[in-house]
């Protein structure tokens, strides 16, 4: 949860929820401005000289050129019977479920009967074992992965070579009491070297060269230079992704840190990929923004750069250590790199930067080096509020100023580079220290790190209120086996025990509140029919007020549990989102009906009231995106009853009660749970 303490009133969750939308509405708009931090904004120095790079070797830098293995496998120079051999070994293995052997021999009984027929090429000659197979048709992954040797303590990363060059097991780093590996004799009395810890990382340039020999990939590209200058200037344009904001436009390539003399340095540049850092033992993950939106994320388009060890959660100085070899890729893919194209025949210079650090709140701070969300004058990143103004309405009054990155980056580099007293100065004074993303040229740790949704209100802020408030709807786990075994052709399952009849004059309160309404309803749904009043004198079909309807405690919608306040049990579950076209509204569900009339196929309905709300209710921050975000402000008031069919109910939601200072009411916060739907309108 963001901030220093846990929420215990539904004013602080609101609070914290609002401090963190500020922040991420700030981020959405800066994407628009036009920066002017580049090469103009240097500071003043006398002496400059560029940042020293880091000092690890990057993945697969132990091997030779010969060794390393080859962007077009080498089984597209043997024959076509034989890669066909290796093909069909290899899918009996991945998808028929064979075991090692049984998927070896299968791969010599093809050999053996091209062999009788006299068709076994001799040169190359075909490998005999699975392992090979995939070896030669290049998706076997360990001839891709580094398994660097880390500090237990501190995770400093040596390559293997690197380890096999140690004159002694103890960590490389200064006042680090580490030990790197164990030795033991083996049976033929060679002392062999056991690394007390591993980490698997996967070269950045290596994986970017096999994607661009992919038919296809190299167009995939988005080319920005074919935009539209100065486009974000009309008020009328619609943004639809990242590449439509004004920083994506500033990026530059071939560019360094510099350090001056007295410390300070000249940033230039803005970022070009995504990179997702969960914490504990989590991968990291570099997507490519400049595929397109529907691309970008698929598992083949994802780069996993590294598998974090655990078991615990990394400090600072770890984080800094996993995120080096993929730190010192992306300086030199700043610089351009020579890549061979599909379908190309000379070689293309491929560049590649950061664009934006995205993961959880704890994460984010370890990873650009800013203070921990619970320290007393830092616990933000984005701003200058303290711990004692995010719990109170004083941290909201957008009176607060904004992190100035070029301060933070000054300090972060005198913390590189000072003892640990002055380090725990800084931090204190600043709320920052060092982080290896500082060294690429144009990282700002604030401006450049997301607040994202997910993770803050998601798992954090709907995670608290789904404890407090909704324990009754069960885990999420179970609604989604819920849905697995439930889901139907109209997305709407019934209790399994058959409701019984009810008499319409005295159900609900005031007594006999349904049945007027239900009455309209149905004449409007079923005008055929011509339905009256039972003690109507009218021509007509009866409405009966003890035969027609079946009230039912609750339904699955969409396999997700939906009741209403008339379940003696439990409310909890009875406020929900309705969908009418494109437009989603909040309502409180009363009560919920069968009903059946002659032979007419029975309906399932609600009687519902929406949440009350007008244009003197205050602004939010987050109004400008409230669609997007899927958050409705309303009163503390409920609309009349009114009918509606089951299959509207779109999705639950969270509700936050907060109070206005301004017009003195409460207020009702509704968040849905749902944003995988296309953006719709809240009213």
């Amino acid at each position: 949860m963001y901030g220093s303490r846990p929420c215990t009133t539904a004013d602080s969750i609101a609070w914290q929820a609002s401090h963190m939308i500020i922040h991420m509405i700030q981020f959405l708009s800066r994407v628009q401005e036009d920066t002017k931090y580049l090469a103009t904004s240097c500071f003043k120095t006398s002496i400059s000289s560029a940042v020293a790079w880091p000092d690890v070797r990057v993945p697969s830098s132990d091997q030779d050129q010969e060794d390393r293995p080859s962007l077009v496998p080498r089984a597209f120079q043997e024959r076509l019977g034989v890669r066909l051999a290796y093909l069909n070994t290899v899918i009996a293995n991945v998808f028929g479920k064979q075991s090692i052997q049984a998927a070896t021999d299968t791969l010599n009984n093809q050999l053996n009967c091209m062999l009788l027929e006299g068709v076994l090429p001799e040169h190359p000659r075909p490998v005999h074992h699975l392992l090979s197979a995939k070896r030669r048709l290049g998706i076997d992954p360990d001839q891709w992965i580094t398994q660097y040797a880390i500090c237990p303590e501190c995770w400093k990363h040596l390559t293997p070579n690197q380890l096999k060059e140690l004159p002694s097991p103890e960590c490389t780093v200064p006042d680090c009491p580490g030990v790197l590996y164990d030795e033991r004799t083996d049976a033929k009395g060679k002392c062999i070297r056991i690394t007390r810890k591993i980490m698997p990382h996967v070269s950045l340039i290596g994986s970017l060269r096999q994607m661009f020999m992919r038919p296809g990939f190299a167009k995939s590209i988005r080319d920005s230079r074919q935009d539209q200058p100065q486009r974000n200037n009309d008020n009328d344009y619609v943004m639809t992704d990242i590449h439509d904001g004004m920083l994506w436009h500033e990026l530059e390539t071939n560019t360094v840190h510099e350090i001056g003399e007295l410390g300070t340095f000249k940033p230039v540049l803005l970022m070009g990929i995504l990179e997702n850092q969960p914490h504990s033992s989590g991968p990291i993950y570099y997507a490519i923004n400049d595929l397109p939106r529907n691309q970008r994320f698929l598992q083949v388009n994802v780069i996993c750069a590294a598998i974090m060890p655990g078991p615990k959660e990394p400090n600072i100085q770890q984080i800094n250590h996993c995120l080096e070899p993929s730190t010192r890729e992306l300086m030199d893919l700043k610089n351009s790199v020579k890549m061979d194209v599909h379908g190309e025949e000379e070689a293309a210079d491929v560049f590649a930067d950061n664009k934006v650090l995205a993961c959880n709140m704890p994460a984010s701070h370890k990873c650009n080096g800013t203070a921990g969300h619970s320290h007393d004058f830092h616990p933000c990143a984005f701003c200058d509020a303290d711990v004692v103004k995010i719990n109170t309405p004083d941290g909201y009054n957008n009176t607060w100023s904004a992190k100035d990155d070029f301060h933070m980056l000054h300090q972060s580099f005198y913390s590189r580079d000072a003892g640990p007293a002055r380090q725990e100065a800084i931090l204190r004074d600043h709320g920052v220290r060092w982080s290896i993303l500082n060294l690429l040229s144009g990282w700002l740790p604030s401006k450049k790190s997301v607040l994202d949704f997910m993770h803050c209100i998601f798992l954090d802020q709907i995670n608290h209120i789904i404890k407090v408030q909704a324990q009754d709807r069960g885990s999420m786990m179970m609604q989604i086996a819920v849905y697995q075994s439930e889901a139907a052709e109209d997305n709407v399952r019934l209790p399994l025990r058959t409701a019984k009849l009810i008499n319409l004059h005295t159900y609900g309160s005031p007594q006999g509140v349904f049945y007027p309404i239900l009455l309209q309803y149905f004449r409007s749904l079923w005008p055929d029919l011509n339905l009256v009043g039972d003690l109507s004198c009218d021509n007509g079909t009866p409405f009966y007020v003890n035969k027609v309807a079946r009230a039912l405690t609750y339904i699955h919608k969409d396999g997700i549990r939906n009741g209403c306040t008339m379940n003696r049990c439990t409310h909890s579950d009875s406020f929900a989102f309705i969908s009418q076209g494109r437009t989603h509204v909040p309502v409180q569900i009363m009560a919920l009906f069968v009903v059946g009339v002659l032979d007419v196929v029975p309906h399932v309905c609600a009687v519902a009231r929406r949440l009350v709300s007008d244009d003197n209710i205050p602004a939010m921050p987050w109004d400008l995106n409230a669609s997007t975000l899927g958050i409705h402000v309303s009163y503390a008031e409920l609309g009349p009853q009114e009918v509606i069919p089951v299959s509207w109910i779109e999705c639950p939601l969270a509700l936050i009660p907060v109070y206005s200072n301004i017009i003195k009411k409460d207020l009702w916060i509704t968040i849905s749970f749902d944003h995988v739907s296309v953006q719709i309108t809240l009213v």
